[in-house]
């Protein structure tokens, strides 16, 4: 007749990885390797996700700078474009008093 001994869950658990582990080694590294992938497929989908939210945003800043830059450059000229004719709309206007 077995005798019964009373042990704990935790050392239960213990012996029954232990006795997996000697039974079923092989098939133990495959869950081993199947869990760590399946595990790392969510997480490498977030850094994925990230990696695209930061693009996007780098991206559009860069498009809106462009723009500024773009329109700055534009507002420039125009304003030395406009200083220019100021400039000789002023000195003809000088030249033609002085007569």
């Amino acid at each position: 007749m077995m005798q019964i001994i009373e042990i704990s869950p935790f050392q239960a658990f213990r012996r029954s990885v232990a006795t997996v582990i000697q039974v079923v080694p092989k098939e133990l590294r495959y869950v081993r390797i199947l869990a760590l992938v399946g595990g790392a497929g969510p997480a490498i989908t977030i850094w994925l996700k990230s990696l695209q939210k930061q693009a996007q945003i780098y991206f559009t800043q860069t498009r809106y700078t462009t723009l500024v830059i773009y329109i700055a450059q534009q507002y420039a000229w125009q304003t030395l474009e406009r200083a220019l004719l100021i400039s000789l709309d002023d000195s003809a206007s000088h030249t033609n008093n002085s007569e």
